[in-house]
């Protein structure tokens, strides 16, 4: 096990030190020793899930075989795996010893670990000193990856003012934000020093700070005592850093000084105003903040106190009746059904009930819940017979019957959803309130709020920040040719979720509401040399006259007749038309006309979910509707490094129960394969394929084992050294890794498989012709090895089967001999043609093709230095064919 390690309370540069070390010792994991500083504490507590981390209590530590220390070099400071190195540092010798590797930016000490290899550098942070490897390796780095090392340089130097500072701190930070980073992020954890009196007002604040419930809503009472004068502003600040730290979301705070009474309140809920409770307490403010002062008599203060506490809990109460309770009104008792039962039973008890849902639940405790949409489209897909399991949603979001109204209708636009389960203290399911319950319940204070669900951004200075000018040039000829036809048009799917990870993607998606084919028509005579139209599904294929094409749609809705086919479209706004795509990172739009370029729709949570890192469907019949997006959620799931969330899994599990990519086409699968072979680790999507038994649905003879994933391994750094090599020949990277994913079946097998699933007949002829070289060429090459015998052999095939070839290859002389080819030998040629052959007297016929092989082979083994010695070579085969005939 290959372990990265830093000392115990672990500052933000410590574990930037060992995230960054992560990324040049990929295998490693990295294990946090002992507990972190308070403000590393409250990062992982937000950000814990995006690291590979290992606790100490779980590492053997005979078990590592490579140790990177960060940031520090003494043992004592290592928790348990330093107290192991300091036992075993006087052994013997032939004691087995980790490999210890140290970076760090401290000066030597005695107390120092003896290590197989240090760096160390005095500069302000170690992370500085990680940068510069990570640098050299070329490794790409992500917005939040740049932010994570930019907080660690920032904490270990003082925002850069400590003396211990280097220019190379400076550049480090400076490449930081040129990747990315975020500012914010990094004032949002960075701690913040405080004066000693500033320190004893706030330790008053948290120390005397009482925090009631009010049905439903959080507040919280500060009573404080100030000896100082002119502190407002600071009292202000100190109470919203106590209100972030504390995550209290309604605030008041009681600063007696002498006979003053001085309430600061700060208030987060959207239906709260602070305004009118501070009026009359004879003060003022605004909505979220407010401010009242008032004289008190010494021998009243506790009792004047708690007069204006209740005062302040009387107005509140009134303004969260306004809205009343979940209990008010829910509706109880909840009709459910189990998980057992049919599809079709369900549907009744909607239709006999006019409901528009039904929950699922387990000895009253709700396991799932069932729209009518879901058992709608059940039944059109034929499934009414199955269990409502196979199509609810689970993971349901359920609010408590003492929670407020306003709570409850934020909780229904956050999460998108039209009811919610309410329980009860026990968690028992209490009742359900739907967005009609709400609507009738407060029909005013809705309408009032004018609630706008589309949350769009404007991200016109990231496309210009992130994307070529010439792409831009292309939308906003787009958008200039929208205006004029008077319709709106989009920018969709890949090129927006790239644009926002800081991604390259170069293939435009352009959806317009309106007709896109007429769209499509003006912008290829103003713009483009050819244009393919498909009417039936509104869409158009525009080459340009720089060569590039742009896809072109009109916005749409679809219906799938049955499971897998072809979907029937109607015409729609771009709302519906994001709805029918496959995830939520793919559902988002930036508006390209001119007056609002880069304006960013986000209709269903795709920004939320990319920063997140999850792959989420946006309806539970995603998979059934479309199986082929089973592959393409692994595929996003390996190539950025996400995770497909719950729901979403078990709905991709459910579809394969029901055996659904059967009814897929061979050649969507196969085209779907080979997409996914040209971005993102291979080896990383055959094994999540073959884990969640995919490809045995595929075809049932394929297996994705150990040893082919070490091939693909092998081909993906093979594949990169030949790129860069040879720059100028392009090869079908996706053909070495399907040569990898059948490797092991036998001929017979992998030619039906292939021929079965339509694959070129370039791959055809690879699996051929590498079955050949594997049986028969290459067993008989490790003894003898010929380079001009390999190099004829190698000729017969294309460069992808001699990659993949030379990952399979276990023999080192051969593959050396393999790679000499690809670099030199196969570029040798003979001084003779045919031609020649026949003027110096050989007969046209097969002789002329195994002398050209003869002395082929004799220039690459060198036997050969000119012309001279192959037309001797020719000669004396021509008198040995004439004294034996």
């Amino acid at each position: 096990m290959e372990l990265i390690i830093s000392h115990s309370n672990c500052d933000f540069d410590s574990f930037a030190s060992m995230v960054a070390a992560s990324l040049l010792y990929p295998e490693a994991k990295i294990c946090m020793v002992g507990s972190p500083e308070t403000n590393l504490k409250l990062f992982l507590n937000d950000n814990e899930y995006r690291f590979n981390l290992i606790k100490e209590k779980n590492v053997n530590p005979l078990e590592i075989t490579k140790l990177i220390i960060l940031d520090n070099r003494d043992p004592k400071r290592m928790g348990k795996i330093g107290q192991y190195l300091i036992d075993i540092q006087d052994k013997q010798p032939k004691t087995k010893k980790p490999v210890i590797i140290c970076y760090d930016h401290h000066p030597d000490t005695e107390d120092d670990i003896i290590s197989d290899y240090t760096h160390t550098e005095l500069t302000g942070a170690c992370t500085t000193i990680l940068l510069s490897f990570i640098n050299r390796c070329g490794i790409q780095l992500t917005p939040f990856q740049a932010s994570v090392f930019a907080l660690g340089i920032y904490e270990d130097t003082g925002n850069f003012l400590n003396v211990n500072t280097t220019h190379k701190d400076l550049a480090a930070a400076s490449f930081l934000f040129t990747v990315g980073a975020s500012l914010d992020f990094i004032k949002s954890y960075l701690p913040k020093d405080f004066t000693s009196q500033q320190l004893a007002i706030i330790n008053q604040m948290i120390s005397n700070c009482e925090t009631i419930i009010l049905k439903g809503i959080t507040v919280s009472f500060i009573q404080i005592k100030i000896e100082l004068s002119g502190f407002h502003d600071d009292l202000a600040w100190l109470l919203q850093t106590v209100k972030a730290s504390r995550n209290l979301k309604l605030v008041f705070c009681f600063a007696v000084r002498r006979n003053k009474l001085h309430i600061i309140a700060r208030n987060d809920y959207d239906f709260i105003h602070l305004d009118k409770i501070m009026y009359n307490l004879g003060g003022g403010g605004h909505k979220s903040a407010g401010f009242a002062s008032m004289d008190v008599k010494d021998g009243d203060k506790r009792e004047y106190l708690h007069h204006k506490k209740n005062e302040i809990i009387n107005q509140l109460e009134q303004q969260i009746l306004k809205y009343g309770i979940v209990a008010n009104i829910m509706t109880s008792p909840a009709d459910t059904v189990s998980p057992d039962t049919p599809i079709h039973a369900a549907r009744n008890l909607l239709l006999n009930n006019n409901y528009s849902t039904v929950l699922v639940a387990i000895n009253n405790e709700v396991v799932g819940i069932l729209t009518k949409k879901d058992i709608g489209k059940a039944i059109h897909h034929n499934m009414g017979s199955l269990h409502v399991e196979n199509c609810m949603s689970v993971n349901v979001i359920t609010v408590r019957e003492d929670e407020s109204v306003y709570n409850a209708y934020k909780m229904l636009i956050d999460y998108g959803i039209g009811r919610l389960p309410v329980i009860d203290d026990k968690g028992q399911l209490a009742g359900i309130i739907t967005r009609s319950d709400l609507l009738i319940h407060h029909y005013q204070f809705i309408t009032a709020r004018k609630i706008d669900t589309t949350d769009f951004d404007n991200v016109k200075g990231i496309m210009h920040k992130n994307i070529d000018k010439k792409i831009i040039e292309q939308l906003k000829q787009a958008g200039h040719i929208a205006d004029i036809l008077r319709m709106n048009a989009y920018v969709v799917g890949g090129f927006v979720r790239d644009l926002i990870l800081q991604q390259p993607n170069y293939d435009l998606d352009i959806v317009v509401e309106g007709d896109g084919l007429v769209f499509a028509q003006e912008y290829c005579r103003k713009f483009g040399r050819h244009i393919k139209t498909f009417p039936k599904f509104g869409t158009a294929f525009v080459t340009q006259k720089n060569g590039k094409s742009i896809d072109i749609s009109t916005a749409r809705t679809e219906h799938y007749p049955t499971v897998g086919c072809l979907p029937e479209v109607r015409f729609s706004r771009i709302q519906n038309d994001l709805f029918r795509r496959d995830f939520t990172i793919n559902s988002l739009a930036i508006q390209i006309n001119p007056n609002v370029f880069g304006r960013l729709y986000d209709f269903y949570g795709g920004r939320r979910d990319l920063k997140l890192g999850y792959i989420r469907v946006l309806n539970n019949f995603s998979f059934m509707e479309d199986p082929i997006r089973i592959l393409r959620a692994i595929r996003f799931e390996q190539r950025f490094g996400f995770i497909i969330d719950e729901k979403t899994t078990y709905l991709l599990r459910k579809s394969l129960q029901l055996l659904s990519l059967k009814n897929v086409s061979p050649e969507r699968i196969k085209a779907e394969l080979i997409y996914s072979c040209k971005k993102g680790p291979v080896d990383k999507f055959f094994s999540r394929l073959e884990e969640l038994e995919i490809l045995k649905q595929i075809n049932r003879n394929i297996s994705f084992t150990s040893h082919n994933k070490i091939i693909c391994q092998r081909l993906s750094e093979i594949i990169i050294w030949f790129q860069n090599s040879f720059p100028k020949e392009n090869i079908d990277e996706w053909i070495c890794y399907h040569l990898a994913l059948i490797n092991g079946l036998s001929l017979r097998i992998k030619n039906k498989f292939a021929r079965s699933f339509k694959y070129s007949s370039k791959f055809i002829e690879s699996v051929i012709k590498t079955d050949y070289i594997c049986r028969n060429i290459l067993p008989s090459l490790v003894h003898y090895i010929d380079e001009g015998e390999i190099a004829i052999e190698l000729k017969k095939l294309n460069m992808e089967s001699i990659l993949f070839i030379v990952a399979l290859c276990e023999n080192k002389n051969i593959k050396d001999n393999i790679i000499r080819y690809i670099t030199i030998n196969r570029f040798i040629k003979t001084e003779l043609d045919g031609n020649d052959l026949m003027k110096i007297g050989l007969q046209q016929g097969k002789d002329v093709g195994i002398v050209l092989k003869e002395l082929l082979k004799g220039k690459i083994n060198q036997k050969f230095k000119d012309s001279k010695d192959e037309i001797e070579y020719v000669k004396h085969f021509i008198c040995e064919n004439d004294r034996v005939n």
